[in-house]
């Protein structure tokens, strides 16, 4: 090799050594906190940002994946209710103290009227069970006795909406309604809404 070829050589590796250490360095710290760049400093054109004493409205939180069938089957109805809301309605309040609670048959149907008092608040539905249940209906109806929200299900557990809140146009009166369709037994009936 020549030594002009050699001195080529030598000088590409060690431009090469210099990019590749470059490359794989740290990247520069980021200014101060109590001295902000120019970069990061707010521009006069910009827009003002929301004061922080008026938090903005957070969206219903997404339901998890298959919330209501994780709930255990041999539970009674009540207990039942109490691990579905655990899954599926975090963040929630329940709209009356205790849940509605009757024995159906195959047709029959337990009502649990609620007030909205603000719609910004979604809502959840859930009725559950006893074994005897082969299929539970649930519908959440408004004032004007159109079906919001409905679920059809086999099996003891019914929740309304499966892929998440109920966020309803206005306040007023509502109301939750569980159908015996095939079977029978004691059915536990819910409403929660967003805290």
């Amino acid at each position: 090799m020549t030594e002009r070829a050699t001195a080529l050589l030598r000088r590409f590796q060690a431009s090469s050594l210099a990019f590749l250490l470059g490359a794989c360095s740290p990247p520069p710290l980021s200014p101060s906190p109590s001295k902000p760049s120019e970069s990061t400093a707010p521009q006069p054109s910009a827009t003002p940002s929301a004061s922080a004493h008026e938090p903005a409205p957070l969206p219903p939180e997404p339901l998890p994946d298959g919330c209501a069938t994780a709930v255990p089957a041999g539970l009674a109805p009540v207990a039942r209710l109490g691990v579905l809301a655990e899954a599926c309605a975090r963040g929630m309040r329940p709209l009356v103290p205790a849940p509605r609670v009757a024995t159906l048959s195959a047709g029959g149907t337990l009502a649990l009227p609620f007030s909205v008092a603000d719609a910004s608040r979604c809502l959840r539905a859930g009725a559950t069970s006893s074994a005897g249940m082969r299929q539970l209906e649930l519908e959440l109806v408004d004032s004007a006795d159109r079906v919001i929200a409905a679920d059809r299900l086999l099996g003891g557990v019914a929740l309304a909406n499966r892929e998440g809140p109920i966020c309803v146009e206005s306040a007023g009166e509502y109301r939750a309604v569980a159908r015996a369709v095939q079977g029978n037994g004691e059915v536990a009936l819910q409403v929660w809404q967003a805290e």
